[in-house]
C-alpha cells in the first residue's frame, strides 16, 4: 500500500524526497523500500533526441509480452505448486540462526539485520561467518541455520 505524503513541483522533487527518507527512515527495510538515504538523479526532465526514441520504438515494435492472455494449465500448477509457494529473498520469512557469542554461550537468532544493527555488528560479515565462509566475526562463532 502506498501513501501520497506531498505533492510538490518536480523542481524540488528529489530534494523533497530526500526529506521524506530521512523522516521516515525508509532507507531501513523495515520501514520502506528506499535502497539509499539519497534519492539518486533520476531521469526526470530528461529529454531524449528524437533519433534516440525512434530507435526505442523500432524495438519494440511488434513486442508482445510471451504470456499475454495465456492461462497456466491446472496440470503446470500442481507440478510446480511447491516452487511458486517457496519464499522469495526479502519476502518476510526470517531465518533462525544459532550463534556462540564470544562468552561462549549459544544464542538464538531470529532477524540477522536487527540483531546486527542492535549490538554494533556488520550484517553482511556477520552472514560471511554464519554461512561458514568466515571462521569468527568479533568472537561471535557460528554453528549451523535452518528457516523457521
Amino acid at each position: 500500500m502506498y501513501d501520497i505524503v506531498e505533492r510538490c513541483d518536480k523542481s524540488k522533487l528529489l530534494i523533497r524526497e530526500e526529506v521524506w527518507i530521512k523522516k521516515l527512515n525508509s532507507h531501513i527495510s523495515e520501514n520502506g523500500y528506499n535502497m539509499c538515504r539519497k534519492p539518486r538523479a533520476s531521469r526526470l526532465g530528461c529529454k531524449s533526441r528524437q533519433s534516440t526514441i525512434e530507435k526505442m520504438r523500432k524495438s519494440l515494435r511488434g513486442m508482445v509480452p510471451w504470456n499475454k492472455g495465456k492461462k497456466m494449465s491446472t496440470k503446470w500448477l500442481r507440478e510446480h505448486k511447491d516452487s511458486i509457494r517457496s519464499p522469495r529473498p526479502n519476502s518476510g520469512l526470517k531465518k533462525k540462526f544459532l550463534v556462540i557469542n564470544p562468552h561462549g554461550e549459544q544464542i538464538e537468532i531470529v532477524g540477522l539485520r536487527k540483531f546486527c544493527r542492535e549490538n554494533g555488528l556488520k550484517h553482511t560479515t556477520f552472514w560471511r561467518m554464519v554461512v561458514g565462509k568466515q571462521k569468527e566475526y568479533k568472537g561471535w562463532k557460528s554453528t549451523n541455520y535452518t528457516k523457521i
